[in-house]
């Protein structure tokens, strides 16, 4: 196994852990699919640090003029410090020096805190998903940030 191979073992691990703890109903990947999720070319990261350790991070991917989110999540320990918010800013930035004219993301409708979350950074919801979720069965939310 090459280093780079085993730090990206290493890091998806981590991600995996932060999810874990950070969701309610536990992390919606596994270790394994953080893994293969950072060694897609079309895969993109921001995290957040405190020392080595990731305290936060949202994954996306950019397609054509559109974001898509895939996860985002923050230490139980930072909840509430600004840690999604300053993620959530940075990837708007990125959007806009990208052009892309939406952002978009789904969300289990029993995650309250998320989506008061998504509201206040201007997410609308524009459709729902019905029975998505497993463990406990939930309603995916769709919703869209206009990028201006």
């Amino acid at each position: 196994m090459s280093t780079e191979q085993s730090s990206c073992e290493s890091l998806a691990r981590g991600l995996w852990q932060l999810a874990d703890a950070s969701y309610d109903f536990g992390s919606p990947w596994t270790a394994e699919q953080f893994f293969d999720d950072l060694s897609n070319e079309r895969s993109n990261y921001l995290t957040r640090l405190e020392g080595n350790q990731v305290i936060g991070f949202i994954s996306y991917r950019q397609m054509l003029d559109e974001i898509e989110i895939d996860n985002i999540a923050v230490s139980p320990k930072m909840k509430g410090c600004g840690t999604a918010q300053s993620l959530m800013e940075e990837l708007v930035d990125i959007a806009k020096e990208n052009k892309v004219v939406s952002v978009y993301l789904e969300v289990r409708s029993l995650n309250e805190a998320a989506v008061k979350f998504y509201k206040k950074n201007k997410f609308i919801k524009v459709g729902k998903r019905k029975g998505y979720y497993h463990g406990p069965d939930d309603d995916g939310i769709l919703m869209v940030r206009p990028v201006r």
